[in-house]
């Protein structure tokens, strides 16, 4: 079942995780979250390193495996559009239904914050021809496409920004070239998330959030730098330096998930990048 069709039934669950840096590490993430498939009900690769696997090839690797839906992050730093099509045939011939397109930094670590970005293309053209393709069955080229059924696409928006007006008016925008859906990326300011989820629903837009798992001291200080605006309050940072990292992610995880319910959210992404250990043990529970 894909995303779409389980939104329109209840909040989908997403779980994030760290793109691999070998076959080996790929399989022993996987081993750790068998038996939990009835708890989530997509995957999506949320942070690279240097030396990782392409997530593409991550993705189809994990796809030859096991039956999983995947919420593929299509990033377009350094690709032109020739190279963003291909990319997009692939996720299509594996059978990758559901994709977030993003010319920005959502995989943005130190090793790369000085890339480029994509010239020749920005995300409202992306999903305008990603569309036309679905409709049309044809690319960029003109190449017919062997394709049936639907894609589910999305833009990723940054929840944190002091003046929403323009985020607004961006998420309109999106709307009108055919977006199917946006993903909030990591917040912790609720009212922010409901006026913008409010919002994209009015626009027939479906919505969903992102929180992130917090080991460490450390890793909230690499998810601050990964996500402008992105800071958790100090009592949580007290929880982790006291060494009860697990009680104060899983009440936190489990405060902001009773919330998007409230609001009406189509999903939450549980971005456990680097931390799945954890991640089973928050999915396990919330």
């Amino acid at each position: 079942m894909g995303l779409a069709d389980v939104i329109s039934k209840k909040m989908a669950i997403v779980i994030g995780i760290r793109v691999p840096r070998t076959l080996k590490e790929l399989d022993d993430i996987w081993n750790s979250l068998k038996g939990l498939d009835d708890k989530f009900d997509a995957l999506t690769f949320s942070k690279i390193t240097p030396s990782s696997i392409d997530p593409l090839a991550s993705s189809v690797i994990l796809l030859q495996r096991t039956p999983i839906e995947i919420l593929y992050q299509l990033e377009c730093k350094k690709k032109n559009k020739s190279a963003v099509m291909s990319e997009v045939l692939t996720l299509i011939n594996v059978g990758i239904r559901s994709v977030v397109v993003s010319t920005g930094t959502f995989f943005q670590e130190e090793f790369d914050a000085g890339a480029s970005v994509v010239s020749d293309v920005d995300v409202t053209e992306l999903v305008r021809i990603m569309k036309t393709l679905e409709r049309g069955k044809r690319d960029i080229f003109g190449q017919v496409v062997d394709f049936d059924g639907k894609l589910f696409v999305g833009l990723r928006v940054n929840p944190n920004n002091e003046n929403l007006e323009p985020l607004l008016h961006s998420i309109k925008k999106f709307r009108e070239v055919g977006a199917d859906f946006i993903q909030l990326m990591p917040s912790l300011n609720i009212n922010s998330i409901k006026r913008i989820a409010e919002f994209a629903k009015s626009q027939g837009l479906a919505v969903f959030s992102t929180v992130c798992l917090v080991p460490s001291i450390e890793h909230a200080e690499s998810l601050s730098r990964r996500y402008p605006g992105f800071t958790p309050p100090p009592e949580f940072l007290e929880e982790l330096k006291s060494g009860r990292a697990d009680e104060a992610n899983l009440s936190q995880i489990s405060a902001m998930i009773s919330e998007f319910k409230k609001i009406g959210m189509s999903g939450c992404i549980i971005d456990g990048a680097g931390c799945e250990d954890l991640l089973r043990k928050v999915i396990t529970e919330v």
